[in-house]
């Protein structure tokens, strides 16, 4: 076997915690906590698989950081504002047409 070089994508069926907790907390306890048999080590000897997720939350949280990269000065930049340029994607020539108009409109009022 060869180490990698990069961490690798982890794809998973990803539940929604309100409609299916159960699933969610055997999901993450699953993804990013060690274990080998899962009758097992997931419960880990707790009833339910939520309280074992609370037990090793942080254990959790520190292994889900390396892989769950949020690049936080992207997510402010598009909170504040649309980039400046987007409108040059949707009508490139839009501003170019109402430049002419605005002066065509200047010329004839002067007259």
């Amino acid at each position: 076997m060869k180490k990698r070089g990069g961490d690798a994508v982890i794809r998973y069926r990803k539940f929604n915690y309100e409609s299916d907790p159960s699933n969610w907390y055997r999901a993450k306890l699953m993804i990013y906590y060690l274990w080998y048999d899962e009758d097992v080590d997931l419960l880990g000897g707790y009833l339910t698989y939520e309280e074992h997720y609370n037990n090793v939350h942080s254990i959790i949280t520190s292994n889900e950081e390396k892989y769950n990269i949020v690049y936080v000065d992207d997510i402010d930049v598009n909170l504040v504002c649309p980039p400046e340029h987007i409108c040059d994607e949707i009508a490139p020539s839009t501003e170019k047409v109402d430049d002419v108009l605005y002066k065509r409109a200047a010329k004839c009022l002067q007259k």
